[in-house]
């Protein structure tokens, strides 16, 4: 595993990664900016998210994820770009109508920021919370609504 940094908006995220399959994508504090050869198809891809050519992700990523974590994070790829569903809507999807809060903590765990969208889940009455800080949440909330 190789780890890349680099600058997405005004946000510092690290990359890990093999030849072939992602683990993790997360937001850091500000870090020297290193990309290894290998992990430019993916830095392209995020750059390509930025710039709004792309919409959806089709990456090879290693979970280590509980199996409902992972029954949550597959839902979360569906929801179109530019569109929110609340967690319990998420619930409703992977066929859990009862378990928002239990899809609320599945998605604290997401190992793999933006190409696994837990931006665009919402609270009933509010953005509701983001491991990654409400204003990365927001910022990736309006950059999709006006592309």
């Amino acid at each position: 595993m190789k780890t890349s940094t680099f600058k997405f908006n005004k946000y510092f995220f690290q990359l890990i990664a093999d030849e072939h399959h992602v683990v993790s994508l997360n937001r850091v504090d500000h870090q020297e900016l290193i990309i290894h050869p290998e992990h430019q198809r993916w830095i392209k891809d995020i750059n390509d998210y930025e710039s709004g050519l792309k919409k959806r992700f089709d990456w090879n990523i290693q979970f280590s994820n509980t199996e409902f974590q992972k029954k949550v994070f597959m839902a979360l790829q569906s929801i179109p770009y530019g569109e929110t569903r609340t967690y319990h809507e998420v619930a409703i999807m992977i066929q859990q109508p009862k378990a928002a809060r239990a899809v609320g903590q599945a998605i604290s765990k997401n190992p793999v920021l933006i190409v696994i969208p837990c931006h665009r889940v919402l609270a009933k009455h509010g953005l509701g919370g983001f491991s990654s800080g409400l204003d990365l949440k927001e910022s990736l909330l309006s950059h999709e609504h006006h592309q």
